[in-house]
């Protein structure tokens, strides 16, 4: 609304008769292949005329702030309220390793009351301050320079039986949907990996990635239930994202829908286990796949890899399905190499990482 009211401004500053103002944004109820209602407009005239007579004041301040000296502003809870700071990296000194802002699930209260108190990193913490049960069991890794295991770790990894299905999806989300039932926005699988244990500890990979505009959801789903079928264990890190593919696929595909939510039956994650039971140092107060692989099993970190994030891997993947995307053919090889090899990286990893704990288990 500021962004339309600002315009309206400046094209009746500029002698045209402005009339009236509608904002057009993407259609979440639309359906494709009907894209007809691909976009939705209101009518914001009102609620643009009733800003108008502030606009000027307020250009006039941006202006005269742009002209001054930088501000000098105290850093505090306030560049964190109601949103994140994006001069952070600025403004902020560059903090010492395990500070205290690195706690887990650490809220900006007891920051604030931490550093009243004086203490700058991890290392300085006493005991008792109420801390959560994972930033406490943190402090006390960090303190100790080493892992912390506690709790039935054994009890956790027990009921996670072979065969095991370790699967990871990637998905494409594009703003204008191009697969029948789809919505604009919508997440979409588009790739997995999946390493499958079997009784004996073998490992047997399956993989796929969508190349080409052709709905990649009936290949995906026949590829991945033949890979998990025969699996007592689904396992995923953070399962929220592959259930929900999982369960997009089943609407989507009612042949299949019976195979896909037995998968969806069999689910398990790998996080909370490692949430619940463990601590590195190294983690950096994050129980994310990237913070933990390379403390846990650093020989098969990610920095190898010419994809190495999920954002990167989702970009790629637009590029490959997109109708109206150039990409030639070499690029497409690489693309496509780079994808399956991140993604391979993401199973193989939970695949590490089991193995590890399991280890730390019997200690």
């Amino acid at each position: 609304i500021p962004d339309a009211a600002i315009q309206v401004h400046v094209l009746r500053a500029a002698g045209l008769h402005v009339t009236g103002a509608d904002v057009m944004v993407l259609n979440r109820e639309c359906v494709f292949p009907e894209l007809g209602n691909l976009f939705r407009r209101e009518d914001v005239t009102d609620r643009i005329e009733a800003m108008l007579p502030a606009i000027p004041g307020l250009l006039r301040a941006q202006l005269t702030a742009l002209d001054g000296p930088l501000p000098e502003v105290l850093t505090g809870a306030h560049c964190y309220a109601p949103h994140e700071c994006p001069f952070l990296a600025r403004c902020w000194p560059a903090l010492p390793e395990h500070h205290v802002s690195t706690l887990f699930g650490l809220r900006a209260p007891m920051r604030q009351k931490l550093e009243a108190g004086g203490w700058n990193t991890i290392h300085e913490l006493p005991e008792n301050l109420g801390l959560n049960d994972k930033a406490e069991r943190q402090r006390r890794a960090v303190q100790a320079g080493r892992i912390v295991v506690e709790g039935d770790l054994r009890g956790a990894l027990d009921r996670l039986t072979r065969p095991i299905a370790y699967l990871d999806f990637e998905s494409v989300n594009p703003p204008i949907p191009q697969w029948p039932g789809c919505h604009p926005y919508e997440m979409v699988a588009a790739q997995f990996s999946c390493h499958v244990e079997g009784e004996d500890g073998a490992l047997a990979h399956h993989e796929w990635v969508a190349d080409g505009a052709a709905d990649p959801r009936p290949e995906i789903a026949r590829r991945v239930i033949a890979a998990c079928e025969g699996s007592n264990t689904v396992l995923t890190y953070n399962m929220t994202f592959e259930k929900g593919r999982l369960e997009d696929l089943a609407i989507a595909l009612p042949q299949y829908a019976q195979a896909l939510r037995g998968i969806v039956a069999r689910v398990a994650d790998l996080l909370p286990v490692v949430r619940s039971h463990v601590y590195h140092p190294e983690f950096g107060g994050s129980f994310s796949l990237k913070a933990v692989l390379p403390a846990l099993v650093p020989e098969l970190a990610y920095d190898d890899l010419a994809i190495a994030d999920g954002d990167s891997a989702s970009l790629a993947l637009a590029r490959l399905v997109s109708p109206g995307e150039p990409v030639s053919a070499s690029e497409r090889v690489r693309l496509r190499e780079a994808l399956l090899r991140y993604c391979e990286r993401d199973t193989l990893a939970m695949v590490r990482l089991r193995e590890v704990m399991i280890e730390l288990a019997a200690r």
